[in-house]
């Protein structure tokens, strides 16, 4: 079985003043790669900086689209993934989602 799971751009804790990774998703990825075909989207580290910081949707498709997975896995408690997608959004001129 395939497996995709993805850790979208989010502060942990605001009083960390850092980002990183969701321990929840590096656990989860820890126990799939065992027995199972894993994809590990990991844009946390990585999306804070200003170049790429708009592009964690584009490699989310990429990943979706150029691999076959059969289960998905991304954390939908992250309010800041909201904040982000939000932002996207507004980047290309899209009308927002109501309640975000």
């Amino acid at each position: 079985m395939k497996f995709l799971v993805v850790d979208p751009p989010h502060k942990i804790r605001e009083f960390l003043r850092a980002w990183v990774p969701s321990p929840a998703c590096l656990q989860l990825a820890a126990y799939l790669e065992r027995g199972f075909d894993l994809e590990f989207l990991e844009r946390t580290i990585q999306s804070n900086k200003p170049i790429i910081k708009h592009q964690h949707w584009h490699f989310l498709k990429i990943g979706v689209t150029a691999f076959k997975h059969e289960v998905f896995g991304f954390p939908m408690w992250v309010q800041e993934t909201y904040q982000t997608f939000e932002d996207y959004l507004k980047e290309r001129g899209k009308p927002q989602a109501p309640g975000l």
